[in-house]
């Protein structure tokens, strides 16, 4: 794990702070289900907390870009775990490759869109202080999680990166 963070202090904190949200959702009754919904994760670029949609069990409403409870629950246990750390925040939301019937009104964009600014505000409303967010975007099918399967519901995900420090010029 040397090459992922060269600041130690950082590595431990992003540690207690994984701890953290895995105890939280695993002690809120409604989040149990959930559990297998959270990713977390650490990367060159940061602590990487990723929501992914399983069959049955997704964060948001086909096609739509407002989240649903359980989301916003798990939104309340992601902003209190990361709330008090100074990193920056950067928000990004996937599709899987489904097609809208009509294209030409709405497509994976918009709503790849729609579902990271979402999350940004269900963070906010959660106790995250608004300057702390560095990008919000959307990036429709073009990351799939699972690459073999582009219709994976998995591949619909938010991804909520904290940034290492030194990484907030960086693409997400």
């Amino acid at each position: 794990s040397n090459q992922l963070g060269r600041n130690p202090q950082e590595n431990q904190q992003f540690q207690e702070t994984t701890s953290a949200i895995r105890q939280a959702v695993q002690s809120i009754p409604d989040l149990k289900e959930v559990a297998k919904n959270l990713i977390v994760d650490q990367t060159p670029q940061g602590l990487r907390i990723q929501i992914v949609d399983q069959e049955g069990l997704p964060m948001f409403p086909a096609g739509g870009g407002q989240m649903l409870p359980r989301a916003r629950e798990l939104m309340e246990v992601v902003a209190k775990a990361v709330k008090t750390l100074p990193n920056k925040v950067a928000i990004a939301g996937y599709t899987d490759s489904a097609r809208f019937a009509r294209p030409d009104l709405r497509d994976n964009w918009d709503l790849s869109v729609d579902r990271a600014n979402a999350t940004r505000r269900a963070l906010v409303a959660a106790g995250l202080s608004d300057d702390r967010i560095a990008t919000v975007e959307g990036k429709a099918d073009q990351d799939p999680l699972i690459k073999d399967d582009p219709t994976s519901p998995r591949n619909r995900r938010i991804s909520i990166v904290l940034l290492r420090e030194g990484q907030e010029g960086a693409r997400p």
